[in-house]
């Protein structure tokens, strides 16, 4: 069987909602499900802004000093 190579980017503010902000984070990888694929075998990676503020800021269409 091949690899699935899918990538998405997950949005934060979703996850949140979703999940609830107690949620642990190293629990995401057990409920999430590949799209394409349909495979339960998915890896999460988390990267940080370099400017976190500001990336929350513009995203929402206002801007955080």
């Amino acid at each position: 069987m091949r690899e699935c190579s899918y990538r998405r980017e997950l949005d934060l503010e979703t996850l949140v909602c979703t999940r609830g902000r107690d949620f642990p984070l190293t629990s995401l990888e057990t409920r999430l499900r590949c799209p394409r694929c349909g495979s339960r075998r998915v890896a999460v990676m988390f990267s940080v802004p370099s400017e976190p503020n500001r990336a929350v800021g513009d995203r929402r269409g206002t801007s955080v000093p």
